[in-house]
């Protein structure tokens, strides 16, 4: 599958999060880190930016709250 074959995009911050989104058949697309502190003090917080890629309706994993669910919206991103 490719970027463009992605219909929704979620921003997980922990890696049992991840693992369980990653086990409901999202793709991870991206990782980076939030640096929050001060120059040179280990506070950067993970970020791991997951999308669906697959037919119909996103599966959530059960660890996502049911108004995060409600509040998705199923859109195609716009790639130049």
């Amino acid at each position: 599958m490719s970027l463009e074959d992605t219909k929704v995009t979620r921003d997980i911050r922990s890696t049992s999060e991840l693992n369980d989104f990653l086990e409901k058949g999202w793709v991870l697309i991206m990782t980076y880190v939030d640096d929050v502190g001060e120059i040179g003090a280990p506070s950067g917080r993970p970020h791991f930016v997951v999308s669906w890629q697959g037919q119909g309706t996103p599966e959530y994993p059960d660890s996502y709250g049911a108004g995060e669910v409600r509040k998705s919206v199923l859109r195609k991103p716009q790639f130049e």
